[in-house]
């Protein structure tokens, strides 16, 4: 019953901020750090080979734009600007485009691993058709003034006092779309479960006819379904976050009187709330332990570990080289294995 009553301002009320700044600042710090070690990996030439995958650089991009979309959740106007408007226009924007490359990871997946197409080939077709979509999906609200400072939260965000016009704004250039995304996401995974099932089944079904179990080797989607099931699991996290923060967003702008229901759901869901605050977090603890770093840590420990020890051990090199300047260098040494050619 207490659900229906007007909300009354409290303590939590003061500090709402505070949790919320925690949590992008958390996310922000964790998603920069990540991405560091990602392009000291990719400057490297010796563990560059280990992100040559076409899944890893959708994730990238999705990483990026979370954090350029958490970045938009900061309280820099406090009234109606072009400011925040344009603040409102990049922050969905980041949203839609994060959305696009999640979806894009899982129908990859299922583009190279079902239908077996190549996803070199297919890679330029994701970012194309997701920069297309959301220039779309975003310049329309903008050019129409309906993004900017909204008073029923305080954000940056659609800002129609119409409730109406507000959803459906909300409806046709946002919601729909990220929900069938999320959807489409878990068809693809799906799909992918089931063509590894059938896989599995048709070679036990051949081991039992053949006299050797390892006549027949291990197709690719058996052989690496643990690594297939882990990149999996960022379009299910997409997919849950997009359905609650879409779902809830759907409510709010139907309702719009400040009960205590509607403020506890605002406080989960809204443009710069927990929802979407946390998703830095979760999609970077997710990369972070992401199979491709499992060989890539212990080799940047390795080469970090390098050249610290050639940075230490300079001067040292550089005091014996000067002590006697008429030193010649010594001349490496020279192999007597012959080298093939051909």
């Amino acid at each position: 019953m207490s659900n229906t009553k007007l909300h009354v301002p409290n303590a939590l009320d003061a500090h709402l901020q505070d949790v919320l700044l925690t949590f992008g600042i958390t996310g922000s710090v964790l998603t920069g750090l990540l991405l560091l070690v990602i392009a000291y990996a990719a400057w490297n030439p010796i563990s560059r080979h280990h992100l040559n995958r076409v899944s890893f650089r959708l994730l990238v991009c999705a990483l990026i734009s979370n954090l350029l979309f958490v970045t938009t959740g900061i309280q820099v106007f406090s009234g109606p600007s072009a400011g925040c408007s344009f603040v409102a226009f990049f922050g969905a924007s980041n949203l839609m485009f994060s959305g696009c490359m999640f979806f894009c990871t899982a129908l990859n997946l299922q583009l190279v691993l079902v239908q077996h197409i190549n996803g070199n080939l297919m890679e330029r077709f994701y970012y194309i058709g997701s920069v297309t979509a959301v220039a779309i999906l975003n310049i329309p609200p903008y050019a129409a003034g309906q993004l900017g400072y909204s008073n029923l939260n305080g954000t940056c965000w659609f800002s129609d006092p119409r409730p109406d016009v507000q959803l459906r704004w909300l409806l046709g250039t946002q919601s729909v779309w990220i929900l069938l995304m999320s959807t489409g996401e878990v068809v693809c995974f799906f799909v992918i479960l089931g063509y590894m099932y059938r896989m599995r089944s048709l070679r036990v079904l051949s081991n039992s006819s053949m006299l050797s179990l390892g006549a027949i080797p291990k197709p690719p989607i058996v052989l690496y379904r643990n690594i297939i099931l882990r990149i999996g699991l960022y379009p299910l996290l997409s997919c849950c976050l997009n359905f609650t923060g879409s779902i809830l967003g759907i409510w709010l702008s139907k309702n719009r009187v400040p009960t205590e229901l509607q403020w506890r759901i605002s406080f989960v869901r809204q443009p710069d709330l927990s929802v979407f605050a946390l998703r830095p977090i979760l999609y970077t603890l997710l990369a972070a332990a992401d199979p491709v770093h499992h060989a890539q840590y212990p080799l940047l420990l390795q080469l970090t570990t390098h050249h610290l020890n050639r940075a230490s051990s300079a001067p040292c090199l550089h005091s014996e080289t000067t002590a006697n300047p008429h030193t010649p260098p010594a001349l490496p040494p020279v192999s007597r294995t012959r080298t093939r050619t051909g």
